[in-house]
């Protein structure tokens, strides 16, 4: 089960507990590096002493040293020693070595109301997703939902089709629906694509987050705008006729 090297986290070995407990016992720590260092290269708990630290990595340690030392350490039946954190990532590294050699881990069964990409080419993955985590939110107490035919009139008005982007757009109408602002979102936009599309040579947002940042700076009434009141719009002026 020997390897020739294992991975390690200088990071998370400064902020650990371990670390942060023996910041007063120097060569404490320099101890249990090179017992980790052991420990994965054996793979297994290892024959070790007082005497063998000495001799083996030239450590020696006070009693009060070698006392904080054995905090640490389990010392086996056979009086081997073992680290718990060392123990619980190789059988982890080795239950996973396990399951590749068998095909990898085991596919979950998938539930028959999910159709699979196959059955629905149509719909790409992401969407699939989205439509699936919109029903589940439907079902939690105060959650307002999303409205599916919208997000596809953003996506399709700004020409959106970056996945990163989509799911932008998504997130923005999550977070206007938790807040309760969803459905004058949805009238204004509706408008203003409208508008848009009956006025061309009005100059378009960049993107939607351009509109966005308008929506929420400028309060632009795209409805009103749409349909103005009646004493604004001008009458046809008749014309005289002369006898």
């Amino acid at each position: 089960m020997g390897k020739l090297g294992y991975t390690w986290y200088p990071q998370d070995w400064w902020t650990s507990k371990t670390f942060k407990r023996l910041k007063r016992f120097p060569m404490v720590r320099y101890a249990i590096r090179e017992l980790f260092d052991l420990m994965y290269k054996e793979g297994e708990p290892v024959e070790m002493n007082r005497e063998y630290l000495a001799d083996d990595f030239n450590i020696e340690l006070s009693d009060k040293e070698y006392q904080k030392l054995m905090e640490f350490i389990t010392v086996n039946e056979d009086g081997k020693w073992w680290i718990d954190s060392i123990k619980k990532r190789l059988t982890k590294a080795e239950s996973a070595r396990e399951n590749g050699k068998k095909g990898g881990r085991p596919k979950k069964t998938q539930k028959p109301t999910e159709k699979t990409q196959e059955e629905n080419p149509k719909n790409p993955p992401l969407e699939i997703e989205r439509e699936i985590e919109i029903k589940k939110n439907k079902q939690k107490k105060g959650f307002a939902c999303v409205d599916l035919k919208f997000y596809n009139e953003v996506l399709s008005f700004f020409s959106i089709t970056s996945e990163q982007h989509k799911r932008n757009v998504y997130g923005s109408l999550v977070n206007k629906a938790n807040k309760g602002k969803l459905k004058d979102l949805t009238n204004q936009t509706r408008a203003m694509i409208l508008w848009k599309k009956r006025h061309p040579e009005e100059k378009r947002h960049q993107n939607w987050n351009n509109y966005l940042y308008d929506y929420e700076t400028s309060a632009t009434d795209w409805i009103g705008k749409l349909n103005p009141p009646k004493d604004l719009i001008k009458k046809p002026v008749k014309k005289m006729r002369y006898v």
